[in-house]
């Protein structure tokens, strides 16, 4: 069998559909990462931190297509919800 490739792991991460918007989860940019190692690969889903822990189910899919990859005998998908930093304060300065 030959080892499968990120593109082969985008192609089945393709059929994991996002119920809000009815869009796959690579169309929606949330597949930050997918890097293979022998047989495993490893997908991190990139989501908004209002919403990481709802989309627990996004998860467990998008690793279960990972695995359907051929060449992939394991997969694990991880959830990333960074907050953005927040913008720089104005902090005005007295003149002297």
């Amino acid at each position: 069998m030959s080892p499968a490739t990120k593109e082969d792991v985008l192609e089945q991460l393709k059929t994991v559909i996002d119920p809000v918007t009815g869009k796959d989860i690579v169309t929606l940019k949330m597949v930050g990462a997918v890097e293979i190692s022998g047989d495993a690969a490893y997908v991190t889903l990139e989501v908004d931190p209002a919403k990481g822990a709802s989309l627990e189910p996004l998860r467990q899919q998008a690793e279960s297509a990972a695995a359907k990859t051929r060449g992939v005998a394991k997969a694990t998908a991880v959830l990333t919800a960074e907050r953005k930093s927040p913008p720089p304060l104005n902090v005005r300065t007295r003149p002297q």
